[in-house]
Parts: C-alpha cells; structure tokens; sequence
C-alpha cells in the first residue's frame, strides 16, 4: 500500500485490506463483484481525457476472481447510461472498461472524459454532504 500511496502520477489513490469487512459482505448481493473480495487497490488522476483509473481487486481464490471480473463487466450498461446523461447537450464519450482477471487478482483500468467526471464528482459531494 505504501508503494501506491507514493505513485508520482495519481491524484488520488484507494488502497484497503477489506477482507471480512461486513459492509463489503453486505454488498455482495448488489455489487456481485465483491463477493471474496479482500483487497482494493486504486490509483487515478485527471489528465486528458479527464480523468483516468486503474486498481486491481484481490480476492480469496481464483473462482471468486472470475465471479468479480464477471460481475465489474456487468458494470459496462452503467457507465454507458451515465456517459449518456453527461453528454447530453455536451458531446461526450462512452467511458471503455478493461477488465483483466489474473489469477487471484482482476486488474482493470478506464478513462472518463471531463464532462462525465465532473458530473461523477459532483454525485460524491452531494451525496457527502447529505451525510453529515
């Protein structure tokens, strides 16, 4: 984790042994991707077109693995329908998903153009603010 933290080009980074954490248990019946999950790792910055992501999910075995990369594809019509609502008016891309399962781990990587990352962040902060 301490390699991650000191990546040069990422603006933000997500690192976490979340390994029998009930929240993550409870999630896998909505996010089937977190089932056997026990490790996150995720680096991003804002560079072109907007803002770029990279992680790799660990999980307890091999076959928890493929489920998880399964279930990270089925994430695809998401993205595309939330690409569509931040480009309406404003001419923005389909955000492409790679998803790479190796083993006990699934890498995977996107890029989001501006338009749809900003209105992604401005979903975070809303919903942060709710919170309090």
């Amino acid at each position: 984790m301490s390699e991650i933290l000191a990546h040069e080009r990422a603006a933000f980074v997500v690192a976490g042994d979340v390994g029998r954490q009930g929240v993550i248990e409870a999630a896998g019946d909505r996010l089937p991707f977190v089932r056997g999950l026990e490790l996150v790792r995720i680096l991003g910055n804002f560079e072109a077109p907007g803002m770029n992501v990279v992680g790799s999910l660990t999980y307890q075995n091999e076959e928890q693995a493929q489920a998880g990369a399964q279930g990270l594809e089925q994430i695809r019509p998401l993205a595309y329908f939330a690409s569509l609502l931040a480009t309406l008016g404003f001419g923005g891309t389909t955000p492409e998903l790679e998803v790479s399962p190796q083993g006990t781990n699934v890498a995977f990587a996107t890029k989001v153009d501006t338009n749809l990352a900003q209105m992604m962040l401005g979903l975070i902060i809303q919903a942060t603010q709710t919170m309090r």
